[in-house]
């Protein structure tokens, strides 16, 4: 992999994870969407190992997203969880 961007392999998923980037993308978006994404609640709890206080069902995509901002090593996790939620939206 050559990548300017730090990053962490994970072997659970064999994925790469950008997390600095993950949390670019997830700011570019509050920034972008902040008042859509207060008004969309998460169909799924954010799930996360030994992280309890990550945002759960029905709670709004943008707590999602900041916290992803504010967790920044788990901002990969957050980014794909948000883009999930916006992939099921109907409206």
């Amino acid at each position: 992999m050559d990548c300017t961007s730090p990053y962490h392999y994970d072997a659970r998923t064999q994925t790469y994870h950008l997390p600095i980037l993950s949390a670019d993308l997830l700011t570019r978006m509050k920034i972008a969407s902040q008042t859509h994404l207060s008004q969309i609640p998460m169909q799924k709890d954010l799930v996360i190992e030994r992280m309890d206080h990550a945002p759960k069902a029905g709670a709004s995509l943008l707590e999602a997203v900041e916290f992803g901002i504010r967790e920044s090593f788990v901002s990969p996790l957050v980014l794909e969880h948000v883009l999930t939620e916006l992939g099921t939206q109907r409206q």
